[in-house]
């Protein structure tokens, strides 16, 4: 999975990738390499979290849109996370979720 997430880019086609369970819950991401932003949907709570970081790894001010294939979003500077973070996300979700590649 690793390597798939790395083949994503902050732009274009390859800017997005997604897991999802059975129950309709999923996790994805936008993005590439040092731009990117996790989303999660708990199908069950009908509630969409979005990751965040309490050390950023961008310097952007909040506001400042996430552009990729699918559309643009407004990213607080705490949501902008690396592809290695995303990687461990998807990992995680993998693992315990039982989610497959959607």
């Amino acid at each position: 999975m690793a390597t798939e997430l790395a083949k994503l880019c902050a732009y274009g086609e390859s800017s997005y990738a997604s897991l999802t369970s059975a129950d309709g819950s999923y996790v994805q991401v936008a993005g590439g390499g040092a731009g990117c932003t996790v989303e999660r949907h708990d199908s069950s709570a009908k509630k969409q979290y979005r990751a965040y970081t309490t050390t950023p790894v961008v310097s952007l001010p909040d506001g400042t849109e996430l552009v990729f294939a699918s559309g643009r979003i407004p990213l607080r500077h705490d949501e902008w996370l690396d592809i290695e973070v995303v990687t461990e996300i998807f990992g995680l979700s993998e693992r315990f979720d039982g989610t497959a590649a959607g």
